[in-house]
């Protein structure tokens, strides 16, 4: 939902908010416009101490949520980061496809993002293990894809902020009902969280 009502309370906007016309729970989605720079951002120091990708942290666990393009042409447009394209981990689009950047690794995933339609995005990442699952649903088509990678290097705690939307290339589009756990979900917690049935720790 619009930031303020959910876990990123106090994730400022770089910019003003945008509007979006849609969501896919609640009342609103948070929207975000690429030629605003607009982009969230809440610092590693602030981050809870159970939050899977703080510093500190075991970084395993799960990113889930709703994501809208308006376009998905750019390179590398940010969906959310802990890190960049050369440490920690960097959730993409880059022309259209799901770009995934692991300790500077990439895995372009061949899964693409179409352009004016919501998708929900679960990811489960286990540092240790060097492992990231994902699975997509496509709203439009109503199908589901699971793939898994595994990294040559073990996923670490850095410093860097947690972002969604930003920086250096910003989203533009949507982000609704952006969740974070503490550990990884299985295939049908996943599916339970997309269908908004899911609420166990």
């Amino acid at each position: 939902d619009y930031i303020g009502t959910n876990d990123l309370t106090g994730m400022p906007l770089v910019d003003p908010p945008g509007t979006t016309p849609t969501c896919m729970e609640g009342v609103s989605a948070q929207a975000f416009v690429a030629s605003r720079s607009q982009y969230l951002t809440r610092p590693d120091a602030n981050l809870g101490a159970n939050f899977p990708l703080k510093s500190t942290a075991g970084q395993i666990g799960n990113i889930s949520g709703w994501i809208y393009a308006n376009y998905a042409g750019n390179f590398q447009t940010r969906v959310f980061a802990k890190g960049d394209t050369t440490a920690g981990l960097l959730i993409s689009i880059t022309q259209s496809y799901l770009d995934i950047f692991w300790m500077g690794e990439r895995w372009l995933t061949g899964y693409i993002l179409s352009t004016g339609r919501w998708a929900h995005l679960s990811i489960n990442f286990d540092g240790p293990k060097k492992t990231c699952g994902v699975r997509f649903w496509d709203e439009t088509t109503q199908t589901s894809v699971v793939i898994e990678n595994t990294f040559s290097n073990a996923l670490t705690g850095n410093s860097s902020p947690f972002t969604v939307g930003g920086p250096t290339v910003f989203w533009d589009g949507a982000i609704d009902e952006l969740i974070v756990w503490d550990r990884k979900l299985t295939i049908a917690e996943m599916e339970l969280v997309q269908e908004q049935y899911f609420h166990g720790d």
